[in-house]
């Protein structure tokens, strides 16, 4: 079963954003095990050592075939497709890391910690983004394993 890290600053306040995520959560568990890191909102530069000291936690392995990788959620980053992302981000990773930053966006430091992905050039704020995070990474997991799921 693959794992999921997800270090996200800031808290989700309101019910309908904490609905939501909990929900994909629960859909996501069918198919990987997903751990969410909590950093304290405060700025982008004490908010990125944070982020920084967390990812050094984990034992991140580059190998040939991608098997562990770390991806930033980025306005400036690559777009994809959902059937791209299933395929280039998520399938055969045994441990993926996504990345959100906070209000005041990221450092430069984080933004250098992992593969770019940008969801848009529009701009969201880091509760919904979060949302849309765990609907991707669960549209993907049903992209992947033949199910339909609506385009």
């Amino acid at each position: 079963m693959q794992k999921i890290t997800i270090i996200a600053v800031g808290s989700l306040r309101e019910e309908y954003f904490k609905n939501a995520y909990a929900e994909y959560v629960k859909r996501i568990s069918k198919f990987a095990k997903l751990e969410l890191v909590l950093i304290k909102e405060t700025n982008s530069l004490k908010e990125g050592e944070e982020i920084l000291k967390q990812l050094s936690k984990f034992k991140i392995t580059q190998t040939e075939s991608g098997k562990d990788s770390v991806y930033v959620l980025n306005i400036k980053g690559t777009e994809y497709s959902s059937e791209a992302f299933a395929e280039n981000l998520i399938k055969d990773k045994s441990h993926l890391i996504f990345i959100i930053g906070g209000s005041d966006g990221l450092s430069e430091s984080v933004s250098k910690s992992g593969f770019n992905v940008s969801f848009g050039k529009l701009t969201f704020p880091h509760q919904l983004m979060r949302v849309f995070l765990v609907e991707q990474i669960y549209r993907s997991f049903k992209i992947l394993n033949g199910h339909k799921y609506h385009k």
